[in-house]
């Protein structure tokens, strides 16, 4: 609603930041929530902050989605160092995928 009916854009990041600082991630996380916020940066143009969205998705709540939309997101870029390094880090997380 705040990025596409208002375009406030400060409180849309706010509710995206705060959605994910009330989800109790260690036990239970929404990737839905990882991957919009990182959308939305790039909605935005800051694709430095939907990288660091998605590495803090990795480090705190890695789910098969997040590691997916990240590596996308580098093919899309034509980063494919990093997303070697992604899929390398995907596949000692969940060896057996």
């Amino acid at each position: 609603f705040e990025e596409l009916v208002t375009q406030d854009y400060t409180a849309a990041r706010a509710v995206l930041a705060n959605c994910r600082r009330i989800i109790p991630h260690a036990r239970f996380t929404f990737a839905k929530v990882w991957v919009h916020s990182a959308h939305f940066e790039l909605r935005r143009g800051q694709l430095q902050a939907a990288r660091q969205i998605f590495g803090a998705a990795i480090g705190s709540a890695p789910k098969d989605k997040i590691f997916k939309s990240y590596i996308q997101l580098e093919l899309q870029l034509g980063e494919i160092d990093r997303c070697r390094t992604l899929y390398e880090k995907y596949v000692t997380w969940a060896p057996h995928k």
